[in-house]
């Protein structure tokens, strides 16, 4: 998406809020949907509810990016990079399985299942009232378009180890890559500005599957 066409979007969009057109009573949503339940989360902290030691293999189960954009509103750039934060991941996922000590595997006795999805969230971490969890839409527009310009997006990424035979979660972590800023360097969001939160999103895997 271009800087202008966004920022006469921006425009248009203020128009309309001031004018009292804009109603959303339910106000945005509180988390990506990826666990069932927050309450109990801490973000930046590994829970393991069961011992790793039974398990060689895992199964690296599809990928979870979670655009923020309606499949409708997505530009073919927009679609490509999804598919290739996808891809990458997925790629690194089996190097860090097998450099954890494990093997790639299928479902089956002694295999976990790796799940986990990517997003963009909107954080203010000097305010104590921000919900640091805000989901935003990974690519400019014209709710995104200040966030980023702001660097106040970082990537959150979130995942569970779950027995492939029972279904029962044996870890999981929530983790904001609050170190790693995004920047915009083009008209829009591309792979290269997510690149350093995605590796730092795969050293955090590591550390999961080496506890």
């Amino acid at each position: 998406m271009k800087l202008q066409t966004v920022l006469a979007s921006i425009v248009i969009s203020l128009a309309i809020v001031m004018s009292g057109c804009f109603n959303n009573k339910e106000g945005p949503a509180v988390n990506t949907g990826f666990f069932k339940s927050y309450e109990a989360l801490q973000i930046q902290k590994s829970e393991v509810m069961h011992s790793l030691k039974n398990y060689k293999k895992i199964q690296i189960a599809p990928i979870q990016v979670i655009s923020g954009i309606t499949e409708d509103k997505q530009t073919a750039s927009q679609k490509k990079m999804y598919k290739d934060i996808a891809i990458y991941l997925n790629h690194q996922y089996e190097k860090v399985i097998t450099d954890s000590g494990y093997s790639v595997g299928k479902k089956g006795k002694g295999t976990l299942s790796l799940e986990s999805s990517i997003s963009a969230v909107e954080v203010h971490f000097d305010d104590k009232e921000w919900n640091q969890l805000s989901p935003i839409a990974m690519g400019l527009d014209t709710v995104s378009f200040n966030a980023y310009m702001y660097e106040s997006v970082r990537l959150l990424g979130e995942m569970r180890l779950v027995d492939s035979q029972t279904g029962e979660v044996v870890a999981r972590n929530l983790t904001i890559l609050k170190d790693d800023k995004i920047f915009i360097t083009g008209n829009d969001l591309e792979f290269k500005n997510l690149k350093a939160g995605l590796n730092t999103w795969l050293t955090q895997i590591k550390l999961n599957l080496e506890k």
